[in-house]
């Protein structure tokens, strides 16, 4: 089973998902993240379970982007990810990317 430290989850009422709190060492110093994300509560819980025993994080929260799946796994906010990684690919521009070198 995955250990991913620290962690809580609260449920935000029926229809509004939880708020997923993660810690994380960074730098040498223990920061806490939260992100709020669109799944209920019990689905959440199980498909956590399910992730942390082995199953794919993509297999059991379908629904979640990869910024969300990304939170679950590493607890890196986007801006989190983008101070320690720079910038995400989504902000390149497409022609960037696919230019021939000239």
């Amino acid at each position: 089973m995955k250990d991913i430290g620290e962690f809580s989850i609260e449920n935000r009422g029926a229809g509004k998902g939880v708020t997923f709190t993660r810690g994380r060492i960074t730098s040498g110093n223990y920061e806490q993240s939260s992100m709020n994300l669109d799944i209920e509560y019990t689905e959440f819980v199980l498909g956590l379970q399910q992730w942390l025993r082995g199953a794919l994080i993509q297999d059991v929260f379908p629904k979640a982007n990869s910024e969300e799946r990304e939170f679950i796994v590493s607890g890196l906010t986007p801006e989190a990810w983008d101070k320690i990684f720079g910038e995400s690919e989504e902000e390149y521009n497409d022609n960037e990317l696919s230019e021939e070198p000239g």
